[in-house]
């Protein structure tokens, strides 16, 4: 008691008796009757699990058992348990704010009175007051977001939220840049927490290329705007997403090289030319040229660049020191935009090799013929004149006639820089000269003596392009020079393209929603520029012609697909393209070729029933195994995989029931009875051929409704009938009722009757002797036609009435119930039973 005592007092004295309550008792059923009582009481949400926080006291006049009040929670509680004897209301489960704020409890205070023990209910109202116990949360998360470079200073990058978790009273949130923050290019606001830029932000910056991953923590402020230890933090990524702010910068601004004027066609030059854009994407795109006096006589490759490239420099023409002994260019990066362009210069001089014979000297002969110029063909004659004579090139007359050839003229190409002077201070034979090919070419001769150069065979540009042949002029003393002639084979459109392949297959999802490549051909032509230029075009698609396109990307001709396609509107799955690749001659020359593109489907329709309720109405009688209905499902799915031939049908409702899985025929599995079971409603389904969630299901239902026949006999439902008549009953007293029907409604007697198409009906008729004695009117209520006094009672003293019910129905049957009447001795029964009292019994 002592311990109790304590307890109470202990809550009595931390809340001033806030948290004690006196509830009283009723002692008459009429007070019990009052509204119940109702007391608000508030707590932390940090009260500990075994702590007092309330105590009810009741009075109750009542002396004993009656006086004795026991509490009770009703319902009990989970959070909450109250001391039945002292009241004391004790915290049992940890209390949380933010999921409960509070909490409606019953009281029921009960004297223990025995025999009528009274109560009175007390509605208590516990409110949880919050405390800071939640860290706080991000919202709107995730944070990763894009900007674009050079944005200014102050730009809202993005709005960081945190919100504290304590409702009750949530505390303001201070933000702050944890790591990541690259030279402090960020500005986080401490209290909005709105993430800024704050340093100039440039893509190509190393440092932040690759983006930033920002970590920021949101912090509780205390009531004295201190930072409390309540926080959180959250990683995201910021990228920087590129301007075309950069131009096209060569390695260095001038470039310098000496090479021998014997380099070769093709020849690399040592120079390390490098170009950069330090942009990325589109933005990064360049073309390269070179500018200059004689720039012919080289090359640079590559032309077109993205990001950044090596350019290599290389001989295109043959080079002579005692024509050119240096060259200067420009060279050129230039962007889409007319200001972004990268500039060098390159010099290159040319050193003098010992190419000249000191009497004599080697000049150089370019030619150039078209590949159907007919063999016999004098092409060149070379000429030597005695001591101040020339190389040189002439076009005899017997020529001229033979350049004509299918409509073209042949053009020679006389390089003015070999046409050398050479001397020779022999005389006499030693002064001779005749001329030697240095080795046998197939295709050319020349005259010993005239230097006259003859085409001796047929030319085809795709086999040789061009010949270099030695040229000896050797005089009589034996005394060699050394001349080229440079035979230049010129194309002529004679070969049309051909593609790779004899046919080229794609494939392609149906509703891909991206410009998606199908497929990719290729075609070569053996010609040379322009003669195998090649153009390709679309010259006949068998569906859906505007949605493809057809592009060049790095050699190849890609047909893409511009749309979606439907599965379903293309024929057999299959679009055929028919691609035509056309050469850059005169004319042009062309081929064809096939793509096939295969459209996969996709399982993106559904099975739809013909009806989404089927209503059926069968006989009772109809045969097991008989076909009930056919139901149908249609899937616009045209692929066997996912449309119509891959729909398998499933019925739940019933095991009366089957349907076919494949042909949707539902029939019957037994026989049925309407009088068991009139009405089934069975639900179909049909799913088609997709895996897991790609399946589709259609569903509908079967209303089943089945239909009466005249398949029972009537029947008596209590048969037989036992009742008892006192001998001197008046006339037209009541002995019996068959049927629960009042009497005063006529008509046909309401039996039992196992069809239920329709009530039974049937009459009731007495079958047996005395028929006098009784009367059955309509109702089905057998009553005295007379009194039984007259005839004795030791002459019937039992009587037997038979009741034929006949059912009216198209079939008819019928059924017999059977009523046994016994007369009592009315003196002995008078000796028992008051005179105006008559007994039945069932």
């Amino acid at each position: 008691m002592e311990g109790q005592r304590s307890e109470k007092q202990e809550l009595e004295r931390g809340d001033q008796g806030r948290n004690n309550h006196i509830l009283a008792v009723p002692s008459t059923a009429a007070e019990q009757r009052t509204a119940p009582l109702v007391i608000c009481q508030t707590i932390h949400s940090d009260t500990a699990v075994g702590q007092p926080v309330f105590i009810v006291n009741a009075t109750d006049p009542d002396q004993g058992t009656g006086g004795s009040v026991l509490f009770s929670f009703q319902p009990p509680s989970s959070i909450f348990s109250i001391d039945g004897a002292r009241g004391i209301v004790t915290v049992i489960k940890a209390l949380d704010f933010e999921r409960t704020p509070s909490y409606q409890l019953t009281i029921n205070a009960t004297d223990q009175d025995k025999k009528k023990p009274l109560s009175r209910l007390a509605n208590l109202a516990i409110s949880i007051t919050d405390i800071q116990d939640m860290d706080p949360i991000f919202t709107n998360l995730p944070y990763s977001t894009n900007i674009r470079e050079n944005v200014p200073q102050g730009y809202v990058v993005r709005k960081i939220t945190a919100i504290d978790q304590d409702l009750g009273r949530p505390r303001p949130i201070a933000y702050r840049i944890i790591s990541g923050n690259t030279n402090h290019v960020f500005a986080l606001d401490f209290l909005s927490g709105a993430l800024t830029v704050d340093g100039q932000m440039d893509r190509e910056n190393p440092l932040y290329s690759a983006g930033f991953t920002l970590t920021v923590e949101a912090t509780e402020r205390k009531d004295d705007l201190t930072l409390s230890d309540a926080s959180v933090r959250t990683t995201f990524t910021v990228l920087l997403i590129d301007e075309n702010d950069n131009a096209p910068k060569f390695n260095s601004s001038e470039y310098r090289v000496t090479i021998t004027e014997l380099a070769q066609v093709g020849f690399a030059l040592p120079l390390f030319i490098q170009a950069e854009d330090k942009d990325e994407g589109v933005n990064s795109m360049f073309q390269v040229f070179l500018t200059g006096n004689n720039s012919e006589y080289f090359t640079i490759s590559p032309t077109a660049v993205q990001g950044r490239a090596d350019i290599r420099m290389r001989v295109a023409k043959p080079l002579d020191y005692e024509t050119i002994r240096s060259f200067s260019f420009s060279l050129f990066a230039n962007e889409s935009l007319s200001d972004h362009v990268g500039f060098a210069r390159i010099f290159i001089d040319l050193v003098n090799e010992n190419d000249n014979r000191p009497i004599f000297s080697s000049p150089l002969y370019n030619i150039s013929l078209p590949e159907n110029t007919p063999v016999g063909t004098s092409l060149l004659r070379i000429q030597h004149y005695g001591q101040f004579g020339q190389w040189l090139s002439q076009m005899d007359q017997r020529l001229l006639p033979s350049l004509l050839f299918s409509g073209l003229l042949l053009i020679l190409h006389i390089s003015p820089a070999y046409l050398s002077q050479a001397t020779d201070g022999d005389d006499g034979t030693f002064g001779v000269v005749r001329y030697y090919f240095s080795d046998d070419p197939d295709h050319f001769s020349l005259d010993l003596e005239s230097g006259w150069v003859i085409l001796q065979a047929a030319l085809d540009y795709e086999l040789i392009r061009r010949f270099t042949l030695t040229v000896l002029a050797r005089d009589g003393g034996g005394e060699v020079t050394t001349g080229r002639v440079r035979i230049n084979v010129l194309d002529i459109n004679d070969n049309a393209p051909l593609f790779q392949k004899e046919m080229y297959v794609g494939s392609l999802r149906e509703n891909e929603e991206a410009i998606i490549p199908v497929a990719r051909v290729r075609a070569t032509d053996d010609d040379s520029p322009p003669n195998n230029f090649l153009t390709y075009t679309m010259i006949s698609i068998s569906a859906f012609p505007s949605y493809f396109s057809i592009i060049m990307v790095e050699g190849f001709a890609v047909i893409s697909v511009m749309k979606p396609l439907d599965y379903e509107r293309v024929p057999g799955g299959v679009i055929h393209i028919s691609v035509m690749a056309k050469d850059g001659g005169s004319p042009p020359l062309n081929s064809s070729v096939q793509v096939v593109v295969e459209i996969i489907d996709e399982n993106d329709n559904p099975p739809t029933f013909s009806e989404p309720s089927y209503i059926v109405r069968i006989l009772e009688n109809i045969n097991a195994g008989a076909t009930v209905l056919l139901v149908n499902a249609t899937d616009l799915d045209a692929s066997r995989e996912f449309g119509q031939a891959s729909l398998i049908y499933s019925l739940e409702g019933s095991t009366q029931f089957r349907l076919n899985s494949r042909s949707g025929e539902i029939t019957t599995t037994a026989l049925l009875d309407r009088e068991l079971k009139a009405e089934y409603i069975l639900i179909v389904r049909a799913v088609d051929g997709g895996v897991g969630p790609q399946q589709k299901t259609g569903i509908a239902t079967v209303n089943i409704t089945v239909l009466d026949i005249n398949d029972n006999a009537p029947k008596w439902p209590d048969e037989p009938y036992f009742a008892n008549v006192v001998e001197t009953s008046p006339i037209n007293t009541d002995v019996i009722s068959t049927c629960n029907c009042p009497k005063s409604r006529p008509g046909p007697v309401l039996c039992f009757h196992g069809d239920m198409r329709q009530p039974a009906a049937s009459y009731l008729e007495l079958s047996s002797e005395p028929v006098n004695l009784f009367v059955v009117p309509g109702a089905g209520i057998s009553s005295l036609k007379s009194h039984s006094s007259e005839i004795p009672l030791q002459a019937f003293p039992l009587y037997t009435l038979v009741h034929p019910a006949d059912d009216i129905s198209a079939l008819g049957v019928s059924s017999d119930g059977n009523r046994i009447k016994h007369v009592y001795d009315f003196r002995t029964l008078a000796q028992r039973a008051s005179p105006t009292s008559a007994e039945s019994s069932f």
